[in-house]
């Protein structure tokens, strides 16, 4: 179960947090247009959210295998 959650929940946060910046634009009414633009800026923000935290999870990885392969 925990195998299985640690590699769902890494995967589910691509399409978590374009959702959540959707949610915050529209709750705050973040671009002063239509909806769309709302919509739009909040994908776009959570695009650019997912792609930081990606190199995150590649800067993890490649430590990782730094220490693996010293031992």
């Amino acid at each position: 179960m925990k195998k299985a959650l640690r590699i769902i929940i890494p995967i589910a946060l691509y399409f978590i947090i374009p959702a959540l910046c959707i949610a915050c634009f529209l709750l705050f009414e973040a671009a002063q247009g239509e909806k769309l633009e709302e919509i739009l800026g909040g994908l776009l923000i959570g695009i650019a959210l997912d792609f930081i935290y990606s190199l995150i999870l590649l800067l993890i990885h490649i430590i990782n295998l730094i220490k693996d392969s010293r031992k």
